[in-house]
């Protein structure tokens, strides 16, 4: 049987802060997002780049508007989704997912 862990995230507001309750965050009123990761991906270097760039494509969608024409809009969608991620990557809690996290934001 594989192990998942479930990550929930409740939402407040765009570009909350995070809340430091393990699996959750914040983005609007009672908006709550859920993905599912395989823990077993977490020990290997192709299961971290997995895990990651499912964390960020669920964030980015769940922070895209339907519609973003305009200049603001689509920066408060990138705010919210990098806000998202953050928090998808705190709530897992792993070493180094977080730092593969960290170097893919100061390079």
């Amino acid at each position: 049987m594989l192990n998942f862990k479930t990550l929930a995230v409740s939402t407040l507001a765009l570009g909350a802060v995070a809340v430091t309750i393990p699996a959750q965050a914040a983005i609007t009123s009672s908006y709550k997002v859920e993905t599912r990761i395989k823990v077993a991906d977490l020990q290997t270097e192709a299961g971290l780049i997995k895990v990651y760039n499912q964390l960020l494509e669920q964030a980015e969608r769940e922070c895209a508007s339907v519609r973003a024409p305009r200049l603001a809009e689509q920066r408060m969608a990138k705010a919210c989704a990098e806000d998202l991620l953050n928090d998808f990557i705190s709530s897992v809690g792993n070493d180094k997912l977080t730092r593969m996290h960290q170097e893919k934001n100061t390079g």
